[in-house]
């Protein structure tokens, strides 16, 4: 059985993690939120649809991480959108090839349609007749 497609939100900060996470995940997303080290990890394991990546984390930068999941075959063709406080981060992080960037600080609109334009919102579950929403 093939696992079903999620999103893997890697950040240092507590709470970008769970409003990224839970943002999405209302959205109707499959979404796993990890720290560097775990989501390098989990990514290797089980290669995401789409990671939103932090960059500046003290334990493994964004960077490095993404560099080591280019190294593997299974992720390295992994869409990314970067996510960072710095300005003009279109200058840093050309070099990585991201899909999208997010510049810190984002809205909740900007955030869905970043991520839908990689990997398309799921179908809203609708209710059979007779069954509570």
């Amino acid at each position: 059985m093939a696992q079903e497609p999620y999103c893997l939100v890697i950040d240092d900060d507590p709470a970008m993690l769970e409003l990224v996470v839970v943002v999405l995940r209302e959205a109707g997303y499959s979404v796993v939120g990890l720290g560097p080290i775990d989501g390098l990890k989990k990514a290797l394991l089980d290669p995401p649809a789409v990671l939103l990546l932090d960059m500046m984390m003290p334990e493994l930068d964004g960077a490095a991480l993404h560099n080591e999941m280019v190294k593997h075959a299974q992720t390295a063709h992994v869409p990314f959108i970067v996510i960072t406080a710095w300005h003009n981060p279109a200058t840093w992080f050309a070099g990585l090839g991201p899909d999208a960037i997010l510049e810190k600080p984002f809205g909740i609109d900007e955030l869905l349609a970043t991520v839908g334009r990689i990997v398309p919102p799921p179908p809203h579950s609708v209710p059979t007749p007779g069954e509570k929403p």
